[in-house]
């Protein structure tokens, strides 16, 4: 994946937070949000992982589409090569394997 590829991400706040980043595992771990329904077919592989969309496109279509995350803000960064990124499921749908001690999400900023 080149450096300049940029990914969008669905979070609470502005400017963003390294926990808008957890992967949903971690905000579940965290009390943050429940697990839902779908992810108990999930490979767990996945649900560590940090949910990214390729496109402004798609993740606006996700947020429009799931009452609870019309309240959410888009923000676009570079990942900068950090860790690994994987298409996993849906159109545009990513998953990022965050190293540990990363800062790429530093990068992201919420769009206007």
């Amino acid at each position: 994946m080149p450096s300049a590829e940029m990914f969008y991400r669905l979070v609470d706040s502005d400017p963003v937070t390294e926990q808008d980043f957890w992967s949903l595992k971690a905000r579940v771990e965290a009390g943050l949000q429940r697990m839902p329904p779908a992810a108990a077919t999930e490979d767990e592989c996945v649900i560590v992982g940090t949910s990214v969309y390729a496109s402004a496109e798609e993740i606006n279509a996700l947020r429009n589409s799931v009452g609870p995350l019309r309240t959410k803000q888009v923000a676009v960064g570079s990942l900068s090569n950090s860790g690994v990124v994987k298409k996993t499921r849906g159109p545009g749908h990513h998953t990022w394997w965050r190293p540990s001690a990363d800062s790429a999400w530093q990068d992201f900023v919420v769009q206007p």
